[in-house]
């Protein structure tokens, strides 16, 4: 995947195959050749040498007739330098005299101006180290035959000098390349932004060549006028070009096109681009947002890179933007009550679809449990945002039984000896039969239900009271989502669960940030002291891993020990 634009090609391929430039290096080389050929009438080569010159001003001839080629070998650049270096080093070694030929060394930091822009470091530091070596050489020869030595001084520092030209321009080109890699990098996501793109996309062509976009908005009534819900949208982006970026292959280009717009763009053949685009759209559909109640939408679009990909990607976009605002307005037009509506369809349908993470042991990776999640038609927002609407149409509960019910009867596909994990709100558990239903599952295997901390509670007793009666059907108790929400720690204390499991927001990042291990390091200490075990959520790193071993946890669960799958997929990994 190309998040970032290649900055090399930006400021070097790209400039070097303008024409004019081109041409101009081609003509300094034929000046070049010609110089040697002026010596040969001079006088000033040694008795013989003279074949040298016109062997060099030959080879310039060709090497200038190269650059004038509409493209260039392999390895080309690199190749210039170094028959430069030999070139001019040879013909220096002609002279009669030491002391004459020293102003010829300066045509070898005329080259290192060449090595700047368009070699690599380790050539241009070689190459100049040469023409030192070359200068001082020359400046001791010109002593040794007699030439004042405060003269060969003088003329060797003048043409020494000539050496920090190039570091400049080295150093100056480094500026600008930092520059405009921050032109071309979005700072809130990492990925490129428009005029990253535009130049990723510039030299894509071809006329088998399919070009496919996928265009993601966000959106979120409130962000206009709320600095909270503002901030929260820029978090709710980030974690979606994350994301995005786990699941985008390399010739997948991401960017941030506009403040709350993501464009993936992908090229090649036509299955592969499909497929590609595919993956992002089932991200895109599967991510929960932790950070905002948004409203995230996709659409794709594919079309032929034959012009250019430029050209073939500003036609998508634009077909793509009027099919999102037509859903939007579709939508609108529909219902004012589109959260009410939609909800009770997925409630009558038969509920949403269920997808299950495995929870593993930090003692040896092995899954020892699932959690049953619930997914969502894509394009209406996050899981949370679709209980949270639930509650406020009343719906909880219902839209809640209908989902624990389906991970249920999933959940026979489910190997053996594992437990199961069910989401549950304070107010199913308050306002239902849930103990009832569940007593006729446990046994043949071990449930948990955790509540959710983002469910105000008001009466703590009455919630304390239905737990034990979870208990008395042989269902643990866990504490989700430690760290955010309504409750705090009120949860735990009040209900003294089995498992507490600590926020992703939490575990993001642990490895390396000390505020974020101290209060996991509390949280795991709290849980030993009640009994309790712990499952560190969110974990999407080898380190971040580490860090819950070494802390303590019990448990962990995120992307980078499984992702979720749907029951069919589970069994028959």
């Amino acid at each position: 995947m190309r998040s970032e634009p290649d900055v090399d090609a930006l400021l070097s391929v790209s400039t070097l195959d303008a024409p004019l430039i081109r041409r101009l290096i081609a003509i300094v080389t034929l000046a070049t050749g010609l110089s040697g050929l002026l010596l040969i009438p001079s006088g000033a080569l040694r008795p013989g040498w003279s074949w040298v010159p016109v062997l060099f001003a030959v080879a310039c001839l060709v090497v200038a007739a190269v650059w004038l080629l509409p493209s260039e070998p392999p390895h080309w650049k690199a190749a210039f330098v170094v028959f430069s270096d030999v070139g001019i080093v040879i013909i220096l070694c002609g002279f009669t005299e030491a002391f004459v030929a020293m102003p010829g060394v300066a045509l070898l930091f005329v080259v290192s101006l060449f090595a700047a822009v368009y070699t690599s470091s380790r050539l241009l530091f070689a190459h100049t180290g040469l023409a030192v070596v070359v200068a001082v050489v020359f400046a001791a020869v010109s002593v040794a035959e007699g030439v004042d030595a405060t003269l060969v001084a003088s003329r060797t520092l003048t043409i020494l000098s000539a050496s920090v030209a190039p570091l400049a321009m080295r150093l100056y080109i480094a500026t600008l390349r930092r520059d405009l890699q921050k032109s071309h990098t979005d700072l809130l996501t990492g990925l490129l932004t428009t005029r990253g793109l535009d130049q990723a996309l510039r030299d894509i062509r071809g006329e088998d060549t399919t070009l496919g976009i996928e265009l993601v908005q966000v959106f979120d009534p409130n962000s206009a006028t709320n600095p909270v819900e503002r901030s929260a949208m820029g978090d709710a982006i980030a974690e979606l070009a994350t994301g995005l970026s786990r699941v985008a292959n390399p010739n997948t280009v991401l960017a941030r096109i506009g403040t709350t717009e993501l464009a993936c763009v992908a090229w090649g053949r036509r299955a592969t681009v499909t497929e590609s685009l595919d993956r992002i759209a089932v991200e895109v559909s599967e991510t929960s947002l932790r950070s905002a109640r948004v409203t995230v939408r996709s659409v794709s679009a594919l079309g032929a890179a034959s012009d250019g990909a430029g050209q073939a990607f500003q036609g998508l976009l634009a077909g793509a933007r009027l099919d999102v605002q037509a859903r939007r307005l579709r939508d609108r037009s529909e219902t004012d009550q589109l959260p009410h509506s939609m909800i009770r369809s997925i409630i009558e349908a038969g509920g949403p679809r269920i997808v299950y993470q495995p929870i593993c042991s930090t003692t040896d990776d092995s899954v020892i449990g699932y959690e049953a999640l619930s997914r969502f038609p894509a394009g209406f927002g996050s899981t949370q945002a679709w209980f949270t609407a639930a509650a406020e149409t009343g719906q909880s509960a219902a839209l809640e039984l209908t989902a624990i019910e389906l991970a249920i009867a999933g959940a026979h596909s489910l190997p053996s000896g594992v437990f199961l994990s069910l989401n549950a709100s304070a107010t199913t558990i308050l306002t239902t039969d849930l103990p009832i239903m569940l007593a006729s599952i446990v046994p043949p295997r071990r449930l948990i239900v955790e509540l959710t901390e983002h469910d105000m509670v008001v009466d703590y007793a009455a919630l304390g009271h239905a737990v034990s009666m979870l208990r008395t059907a042989g269902v643990g108790i866990s504490v989700d989502d430690v760290g955010s929400g309504y409750a705090g720690l009120r949860h735990v204390v009040e209900v003294r669960p089995d498992i507490i499991k600590l926020d992703a927001s939490i575990v993001s990042g642990i490895d390396d940030d000390p505020v974020r291990r101290a209060a996991a390091k509390s949280i795991v200490g709290l849980a030993s002291e009640i009994g309790a075990d712990t499952v560190f959520e969110g974990v999407e790193t080898a380190a971040e891993l580490g860090a819950a071993r070494a802390l303590g946890a019990t448990m962990v669960q995120g992307f980078f020990l499984g992702r979720p799958r749907s029951f069919d997929a589970t069994a028959a990994s």
